[in-house]
């Protein structure tokens, strides 16, 4: 880029030029790779040890963990649907396990590395319509932002930035081939293997469209159409024939469309605190959400203001990139960080596409400095979360305190046989504003772990309170409480109530138990042959109802 007549090359104002902006490319590649370092001793987390451990485990065993089905029912798992196609995403898991026999350290490396690509690409597409002084300075922009952290940090969540590195180096090729078929091929071919990363690149189109629009170029001839929408058909022909259902759910009404919206822009202004425990159903009108979201859309509304085409393809994008979000909303109601990743590279284009064409060298260093020593200081405060699944629930407890945080936090002290110290986090899972039902069977169980039934019997009534079902199950373990904290009178009522619905035989074992302390043998007899019938030995049942009465 030639600087402004009468400018003078030693003097501070100068303009950032394009091989200078190339190298600070190379610098802030290098920068983010150092930010992010530190996963190098991270674990997995959350997740993770489904998606990854479980898979990888059932793989080992020989067990069928196939990439052509549904996500969660490709993991070895029994888990439920969750109505996600991601081929590519599991090839990349299965490709950890191989080259580096599933070590956390490899695999957060490798969600970096596709980070960095995407940035790379951002990079070479903007360059398409901008100097390279602007594309830098709006890949920074996307590069650095702390909303990030949770795709690059998160390896179930690596399909983020595979996605988004695909899709920009297919459009960037796109762009480029000016109808060369073989250009069109690989760029077609990496469009579809980013479908196959995240359904989310679907709207990989309308960035193109919206490139070529801004260079004046006509929006496609045939060849270009083909080449654009042929991996769209082939991806769903391929997710229909791996039967795949839509995720279940309907969408959420204005209302929480709204509410999303202001907090997913209040974040792009302020992205502080960063969490992955935010529910939609624990999201309310607050003032920190009305003035952060209104500074974000104040920052949208100042960039459509310079009418510039750029902008505008820029904005559009990270539109239509965030519309397939409101899917997962309505499915799950999680207001994950990761959901901002594709948006934030249309934003960054935006961004570069407002900047002046010739920027002066001081104020684009200062802009790289502001922009990563912020990305530097809350990605380095939000990292030590990502340590392991234990660390990023204590701290998601201690930061927002969801229903979502303190269920997930009581299922690893569950686990872990940290029964007391599991009892109050599912007590608040089930008593906050969205109580967390679908951990009550959780609940239920730890009732007979705790050291005392009278505990056991407090969380029953959290329980009620939260409208957890009266299970056969739920019926059988209260009954068992009762008789054990010597409230015989109620313990038989729920017994019968539960009677043969109780998959567990709680509810028989404490009605064999008030037949022998009656002397009624017939019924005992009779609660004998139904554990029986169960492969239960009799001396072992025999066993149960003495020390159940003793």
């Amino acid at each position: 880029m030639k600087e402004p007549v009468g400018a003078d090359r030693d003097e501070p104002g100068r303009v950032l030029d394009e091989e200078s902006a190339s190298r600070w490319l190379l610098f802030l590649l290098l920068s983010l790779t150092l930010l992010y370092a530190p996963l190098l001793l991270a674990d997995y987390a959350w997740d993770d040890e489904a998606l990854v451990l479980a898979r990888a485990s059932a793989l080992s065993e020989g067990e069928e963990a196939s990439v052509h089905g549904d996500l969660w029912q490709s993991t070895g798992t029994e888990a439920q649907r969750s109505g996600y196609y991601r081929p590519l995403f599991l090839l990349s898991l299965d490709a950890d396990r191989m080259l580096a026999r599933s070590d956390p350290g490899w695999a957060h490396i490798h969600s970096l590395l596709w980070h960095l690509l995407a940035c790379l690409s951002l990079f070479g597409l903007i360059r398409r319509i901008v100097p390279a002084p602007a594309a830098l300075l709006g890949v920074a922009f996307f590069g650095f932002h702390p909303l990030q952290t949770e795709a690059i940090a998160w390896v179930s969540a690596r399909n983020d930035p595979m996605a988004a590195a695909l899709g920009l180096t297919g459009v960037w090729m796109m762009v480029e081939a000016r109808g060369r078929i073989t250009q069109l091929a690989v760029a077609s071919l990496l469009l579809f293997l980013a479908l196959l990363s995240k359904e989310h690149a679907v709207v990989f189109p309308v960035l193109l469209v919206g490139m070529r629009w801004a260079r004046g170029e006509s929006l496609a001839g045939l060849r270009v159409l083909v080449a654009t929408f042929l991996p769209v058909l082939i991806y769903f022909g391929l997710r229909l024939s791996a039967d795949v259902a839509a995720p279940d759910g309907a969408l959420p009404g204005l209302g929480e469309i709204a509410r999303a919206g202001l907090h997913y822009l209040g974040l792009v202004v302020w992205p502080w605190p960063l969490s992955v425990a935010r529910t939609l159903g624990e999201l309310e009108w607050t003032t920190h959400l009305l003035v952060t979201g209104l500074l974000g859309a104040t920052l949208i509304t100042v960039l459509a203001l310079s009418l510039r085409r750029g902008v505008t393809v820029g904005l559009v994008f990270a539109l239509a990139a965030a519309l397939p979000v409101l899917v997962s909303l309505g499915s799950y109601g999680q207001l994950g960080d990761r959901f901002a990743y594709l948006p934030l590279a249309g934003l960054g284009l935006a961004l570069a596409s407002a900047l002046p064409r010739s920027i002066p060298r001081r104020h684009a260093l200062l802009y790289l400095l502001v922009v990563g020593g912020v990305g530097f200081s809350l990605v380095s405060a939000r990292l030590p979360d990502w340590r392991d699944s234990e660390q990023l629930w204590t701290a998601e407890v201690e930061r927002l305190g969801t229903s979502l945080a303190h269920a997930q936090l009581a299922n690893l002290l569950h686990r872990d046989g940290l029964f007391a110290e599991a009892a109050p986090h599912y007590a608040r899972a089930l008593s906050g504003p969205a109580p967390r039902r679908d951990r009550c069977p959780d609940a239920v169980r730890l009732t007979l772990e705790l050291s005392s039934p009278i505990h056991g019997l407090a969380l029953f009534e959290t329980m009620d309170k939260a409208g957890c079902p009266r299970t056969g199950a739920a019926g059988g373990a209260r009954a068992l409480l009762l008789a054990l904290a010597g409230d015989w009178t109620t313990a038989i009522a729920v017994a019968k109530q539960a009677g043969s619905t109780d998959p567990n035989g709680r509810a028989l074992l404490v009605l064999a138990a008030s037949a022998l302390r009656a002397d009624d043998n017939a019924t005992y007899e009779r609660m004998a042959t139904r554990y029986a019938e169960r492969g239960v030995e009799r001396a072992d049942f025999d066993a149960m109802v003495l020390a159940l009465i003793l």
